[in-house]
């Protein structure tokens, strides 16, 4: 009987499921403007995976290959993605005691599988739709923030529910990828680039409003990433290009109350930390935590003591003056690395480190590609991952499954290009 029923619906799921790539690409679209909010990011999460599950179940083939021949082809970063969730059992089975609830975010970034088999489905010209996304979406950023902030007189504590400093480090990505998008456009597109101009201009914007100053280190990054994929233009255009950024940020520093004041006050937070007239300030407090969980990773360099033991740990350390009691309450190193290190030991930073550099290493050899669209989805994915990377250094984002379902958008540049579907003219096909 069941085979029966199969049979009978088999023909209309074929039917059904060669349109499974238009909710699959609408979901990727919208995805930039929901990415604000935390609950908006789990249900285009939640969609993307359910997609793939139905595409496996009624075997669906992007381009004619299917799950597991991905899995092959592509193992190294499919590994990288589950390597968080592996280093915590490895944790807990060295413990002896197993929680499902370390698990929560590390399983996302262990879904990317699918979410990556599923963004093949999507074709070229639907896919590169999402500069439209990132535009719209930093927009946004910046106006709620202008809103909330009262054009920067104040700072508020979060918007759209998600903290201030992820928010501006969110908004400052989208409006880096959309301005490297430009190198989808035609010379003549002159609106569709200026849209896309407006829309880095507003990251740029959202960040200066969220003061975030660890997002800022990352401005140079984007930069260097953008003269290499614009490479081919004349010498004086990029120098011209160049100047025109340095007077523009030279302008923000030199004539910004908000940029002076937040640099003044690091100033005074490192000089009161070296003399130890205070070492309880933003800064003082998250030189004390990484100190403790240096100390910590010494005591466990191999799979270290876990999240659960993390808050006694540092409060023994605040017993044994090594830090204050003030910074002993901090539930995070406020440093990736550190943090890893001392909750998961040596294999959880490696671990960590493979996620945005396993993934680097793919879209930094596509950035050699002859196709101008290739390099300039690459270009994209490198500043996706080394983007994080710098900013993690400086401030840890709490929500990871934004950042998960952006490197889903930068991590189709790692399966084949339009230019091989168009060589092998292979489509999306039901088996």
């Amino acid at each position: 009987m069941l085979a029966l029923s199969y049979n009978t619906i088999a023909p209309s799921l074929e039917n059904d499921l060669r349109y499974l790539k238009w909710p699959v690409a609408i979901t990727f679209l919208l995805y930039p403007a929901f990415a604000l909010n935390l609950q908006g990011a789990n249900v285009c999460f939640y969609l993307l995976v359910l997609f793939a599950l139905v595409g496996l179940a009624c075997r669906v083939k992007p381009l004619d290959k299917s799950f597991t021949l991905i899995l092959r082809e592509h193992w190294p970063v499919m590994l990288a993605m589950a390597g968080t969730a592996v280093a915590i059992f490895l944790h807990q089975l060295s413990d002896g005691q197993f929680s499902f609830k370390p698990y929560d975010l590390p399983s996302r970034l262990a879904l990317f599988a699918l979410i990556f088999w599923a963004l093949l489905l999507v074709p070229g010209t639907a896919f590169r739709q999402i500069q439209w996304g990132l535009a719209v979406g930093t927009v946004i950023a910046a106006i709620k923030l202008y809103a909330e902030s009262h054009a920067g007189e104040l700072r508020p504590v979060d918007s759209f529910s998600t903290p201030l400093v992820p928010f501006g480090n969110l908004a400052l990505l989208m409006g880096a990828l959309a301005l490297l998008s430009i190198g989808w456009n035609k010379p003549g597109d002159k609106i569709s680039i200026a849209g896309k101009v407006i829309a880095g201009c507003a990251g740029l914007y959202a960040s200066y409003l969220s003061q975030a100053r660890g997002g800022w280190v990352a401005i140079p990054l984007f930069i260097f990433i953008a003269a290499a994929l614009y490479s081919h233009l004349r010498t004086r255009y990029k120098l011209l290009t160049m100047t025109l950024l340095a007077a523009l940020i030279l302008a923000i520093g030199t004539h910004s109350t908000m940029v002076r004041n937040r640099i003044v006050a690091a100033e005074t937070d490192i000089a009161g930390y070296i003399e130890g007239k205070n070492v309880n300030t933003s800064l003082g407090l998250r030189w004390q935590i990484w100190q403790a969980s240096w100390l910590i990773f010494k005591e466990h360099p191999v799979v270290g003591i876990g999240q659960d033991r993390f808050p006694a740990a540092i409060q023994k350390l605040a017993e044994q003056h090594v830090m204050t009691a003030e910074a002993a309450i901090q539930p995070h190193s406020h440093n990736d690395i550190m943090y890893k290190m001392a909750t998961f030991g040596t294999v959880g930073v490696l671990a960590l480190l493979s996620v945005y550099f396993v993934p680097a290493f793919y879209f930094l050899r596509r950035m050699r590609d002859p196709d101008q669209e290739t390099r300039t989805i690459a270009s994209m994915g490198l500043a996706l991952c080394l983007g994080f990377r710098v900013r993690h250094v400086r401030c840890h984002v709490f929500l990871v499954s934004k950042q998960y379902l952006l490197q889903c958008h930068a991590g189709r540049t790692v399966g084949p290009s339009d230019q091989a579907q168009s060589r092998t003219g292979a489509g999306s096909s039901i088996r």
